[in-house]
């Protein structure tokens, strides 16, 4: 079913299952917002947690993460459900955001972005993604990146 993570993550591994004994896998976060109750529920695959921005505060929203996708079976996964007010904002994004470099060798890292994202809080949601990407890059000062970039918000609107 669509509207159960834990099962999209599954389905989703075992239909690569041929590249199990390859070197290749993946991460990926599945996340499914019930807009009328204002709920998140979501599970994991080896993934950086998303972040929730309430009222100019950001946290990680705790979820525990299982396994890589692509390498083995990953039996039953966790499934979290947490409650979403108007205003907030989920913020996905990959390990090529917080791990991208700058010329000193440092990582942007995920305190860097929430910083970034709390600054963004009076944004529209399309401002502030363009502000994060914007802070990465100044970070970065030309540093070109060594993975894949990609930063998603949802706002849950009132």
């Amino acid at each position: 079913a669509r509207d159960d993570p834990s099962a999209v993550l599954n389905h989703i591994n075992r239909h690569f299952e041929y590249l199990w004994d390859t070197s290749m896998f993946a991460t990926a976060v599945y996340a499914v917002v019930g807009a009328g109750k204002r709920t998140l529920r979501l599970s994991c695959a080896g993934h950086p947690p998303p972040l929730l921005a309430r009222g100019g505060e950001v946290s990680e929203i705790p979820v525990t993460a299982t396994m890589l996708l692509l390498m083995t079976s990953l039996g039953t996964m966790p499934c979290v459900e947490h409650a979403l007010q108007p205003g907030d904002r989920l913020v996905f994004f990959t390990d090529g955001i917080t791990e991208r470099h700058a010329d000193d060798d440092t990582m942007y890292e995920v305190d860097r972005l929430k910083a970034a994202l709390r600054r963004a809080a009076t944004l529209d949601p399309s401002a502030a993604v363009g502000h994060v990407v914007k802070d990465v890059e100044a970070f970065a000062a030309g540093h070109e990146p060594d993975d894949d970039q990609t930063l998603v918000l949802a706002a849950i609107l009132g």
